[in-house]
């Protein structure tokens, strides 16, 4: 059994359950939303026997943990509280019950993941990835993390105003994009800087992006023409604007991303890379939870049936071991 900590309602856990299915290879999807008022969890721990029980429930029945070999988290909601929880000290109570709670039957479930959330949550940080990739032998921007209106106008004189970009941490698609630094508007905007961190790097020159996805030993580069690409590696593209093609990666490149991987603990991940005009690869960011059905439509690779038969392989009840 492949436990899906994700959302009916996502299209790439939707392929995947397809192809699951042609597989002939159980899987349950587990909505975080959905909990606590619509499902339930018990955890059962026996006395000197050494037993133990993890049980997930809901209105169709009871899901025993030990029947998941494989677990695919697949960017997890929130968890929605129950209304009738309504003050904010008990909201935030609860809350963090719930929390606690499921993180600490992810601790106890014996299981392969794809990814571990605890690892994930880690990998996800910039700072974090950025230094990973530089030890691994990666190329990376000249990057500054900085809440200093100072430094962050020193740095950008040091790289020129349409040789810097500034970006946010998170993925919000209203935030997100790489914006360039220009005019004497963005000079003024930087002390704003003063409220909240904010990542600025060196513009990169483009001959094409690249995204690579990573499914365990398996890499599929894709390369995106046309224009230069400035969403994260997570969000959907718009296809019909956007040029892709199967890429060959140069053997020493493929080795680091993978030392990457294992660096950040890590199984499955998309990474961005830019190739400049220079033929230099520069490291970009790496989402661990990032969007390939539009790169397979662009390549035409069989990502999505690769990542299937990986999940499957690692179900010790499939039949497709």
């Amino acid at each position: 059994m492949i436990l899906i900590v994700s959302t009916e309602q996502d299209d790439h856990t939707q392929a995947i359950l397809r192809h699951l299915a042609r597989l002939r290879v159980s899987a349950s999807v587990w909505d975080l939303a959905h909990f606590p008022q619509h499902r339930q969890l018990a955890m059962n721990f026996g006395g000197l026997d050494g037993s133990q029980e993890n049980i997930l429930s809901d209105y169709e029945g009871d899901l025993a943990c030990s029947d998941c070999h494989v677990v695919w988290w697949r960017r997890a909601l929130p968890f929605v509280l129950h209304p009738e929880v309504v003050d904010i000290c008990s909201r935030r109570f609860a809350y963090t019950q719930c929390n606690t709670a499921i993180s600490g039957l992810w601790l106890a479930l014996d299981a392969f993941w794809v990814n571990n959330p605890m690892r994930e949550e880690e990998a996800v940080r910039k700072a974090h990835q950025l230094k990973t990739a530089q030890q691994v032998g990666l190329t990376i921007p000249n990057t500054l993390i900085t809440n200093n209106p100072n430094r962050a106008r020193a740095f950008v004189y040091r790289h020129g105003f349409d040789r810097t970009v500034y970006k946010a941490f998170s993925e919000q698609d209203n935030s997100w994009h790489e914006t360039p630094v220009a005019g004497s508007r963005a000079l003024t905007q930087l002390d704003k800087v003063c409220y909240a961190p904010v990542i600025f790097q060196e513009r990169i020159p483009v001959q094409c992006d690249l995204r690579i996805v990573v499914i365990g030993k398996k890499v599929f580069p894709v390369a995106v023409h046309g224009q230069e690409v400035s969403q994260p590696v997570g969000h959907r593209m718009p296809i019909g604007r956007m040029h892709g093609e199967s890429f060959e990666l140069p053997v020493a490149v493929t080795e680091r991303l993978s030392l990457l991987m294992e660096r950040l603990g890590l199984v499955y991940g998309v990474v961005d890379l830019r190739l400049t005009p220079d033929g230099q690869y520069v490291f970009r960011e790496v989402d661990p939870s990032g969007a390939w059905l539009w790169l397979e439509a662009c390549s035409g690779l069989p990502i999505t049936e690769t990542f299937a038969r990986f999940l499957a392989s690692h179900d010790t009840g499939s039949r497709e071991n």
